[in-house]
């Protein structure tokens, strides 16, 4: 026979799985007891069992399904999310723009009148007067040959916010068959004489990339025409928004 409690405590033992687990409650206790003392029936302190103990496995055997499933349920979907991205890299830079195209008309330095734009600014695809601040990646000329001339930002003013580099090189085969500029054969600040009719790439370390991992922003481009006489260059280009990425396929590039 279960004996009372002493006192004006309650206490309630529940019987789980065979064992007996102890559980006291308090009710109005008075005399001065404080919170932090231990509870007792009659004389006899309970005390919590360890989950390690033929109780406590009792106890964790009658647990709710639904409490035990939850850490298979996490580890099922955790291994389900690393299946489906087991192909990909997650480290790898995943494009946010698609490459788009643009027509330009600029002028060259020479021989044309300062108001008109002889500049370009590559990653937003607009083109610009020259400006003693440098904030333009490449500006034009044409030479006496009426080839045009591609001058990288240092080789016409010496940019405020410091030095950076501007690569130009020409590129082979039909402009539309060119998917990707090369990831070699890039020097900076360099000088390239090209023919209407032929393609270049440009890379651009710009600031438009300056909180990227990667900070250059890479282009091809077509020369329409040239006319030694009005000064005016046509040009065709497809950018690639993206910091570093080389790709110039349609649509979000890969690389």
């Amino acid at each position: 026979m279960m004996r009372p409690m002493c006192g004006s405590s309650s206490a309630t033992r529940t019987s789980i799985g065979g064992s007996v687990v102890g559980v006291v409650t308090r009710a109005g206790l008075g005399g001065g007891e404080g919170t932090g003392e231990k509870e007792r029936t009659c004389g006899s302190e309970v005390k919590p069992f360890p989950l390690s103990s033929p109780v406590g496995l009792g106890y964790l055997s009658h647990m709710p399904l639904p409490t035990r499933r939850r850490p298979v349920r996490l580890l099922a979907t955790l291994g389900l999310v690393l299946a489906v991205t087991g192909c990909d890299d997650p480290f790898q830079l995943q494009a946010r723009l698609p490459n788009f195209d643009r027509a330009f008309e600029v002028w060259a330095l020479s021989g044309s009148p300062a108001t008109l734009p002889s500049a370009l600014v590559v990653p937003t695809a607009t083109v610009t007067r020259l400006d003693v601040s440098g904030s333009f990646d490449i500006a034009f000329d044409i030479d006496a040959d009426g080839r045009l001339v591609v001058l990288p930002v240092s080789r016409v003013v010496q940019p405020v916010t410091g030095a950076r580099g501007v690569a130009v090189q020409r590129l082979s085969g039909v402009y539309n068959t060119i998917l990707s500029v090369p990831n070699t054969g890039w020097v900076d600040d360099s000088i390239l004489v090209i023919s209407p009719g032929d393609s270049f790439g440009v890379r651009s370390t710009s600031l438009y990339c300056q909180y990227e991992l990667r900070q250059q922003v890479y282009a091809k481009f077509l020369v329409e025409s040239v006319d030694p006489v009005t000064r005016k260059i046509v040009l065709l280009a497809r950018i690639n928004p993206n910091c570093g990425f080389r790709s110039l396929v349609d649509g979000l590039p890969e690389f």
